[in-house]
């Protein structure tokens, strides 16, 4: 078992989490027109290990929306499927989904809610090198232009070890699919949610 202190606030911690790069979205929130957010992943955006539907990120993530917007229009919608990767969701035949999974994630679900906002978080992405990353999510940007959706990427929380190629969970985080998020965001100007340096900086 590993227990993680807490002992610096979020604000302390040394991320490459990004600031100003969803203008469009913040200027609309700040209008009070209509704002929809889908939350786009697998289980950790289902929330799969929460104790309970409040303490899902995606609920904590709309609370405090509301705490700091609290005139705004804002809707946030979950789309994912525990145990899903993003190419499930975009290149279904390439992978010869079966049709089961391919009802449950369907790209179209998100196509359809023709989102203001959309936040991708797919731990089991982490397979991905940076120029898969590149790739993909450099496919997602150009599925999403028609709706002018903005992007918030957010790095993956640390599992075992062994799975991430660390000798234990001190380890500087150097997962090559981490380290692609970072340089898509840097180069394409995406926002970032560094969740993974926040798990790095517990220790």
């Amino acid at each position: 078992c590993e227990v993680f202190p807490v002992l610096e606030s979020a604000e302390q911690a040394q991320t490459a989490t990004t600031l100003g790069r969803i203008p469009k979205t913040l200027a609309m929130i700040r209008a009070g027109k209509p704002v929809k957010i889908v939350c786009w992943g697998d289980s950790v955006t289902c929330g799969g290990d929460a104790t309970c539907e409040e303490a899902r990120y995606t609920s904590v993530f709309a609370r405090r929306l509301k705490q700091r917007f609290p005139d705004a229009n804002i809707e946030v919608v979950v789309v994912a499927v525990g145990g899903s990767s993003s190419h499930q969701w975009l290149y279904p035949d390439a992978l010869k989904v079966p049709e089961q999974w391919r009802r449950m994630c369907d790209w179209g679900k998100i196509e359809r809610e023709k989102p203001t906002l959309l936040t991708i978080e797919f731990v089991n992405d982490a397979w991905l090198k940076p120029e898969q990353v590149e790739a993909t999510y450099g496919d997602v940007m150009e599925r999403l232009k028609p709706f002018g959706t903005e992007i918030i990427l957010i790095t993956p929380h640390f599992t075992m070890p062994s799975w991430m190629g660390f000798k234990d969970l001190r380890d500087k985080d150097s997962r090559p699919y981490v380290m692609g998020l970072r340089q898509f965001a840097a180069k394409r100007g995406v926002a970032l949610a560094d969740a993974s340096a926040r798990w790095e900086h517990l220790w």
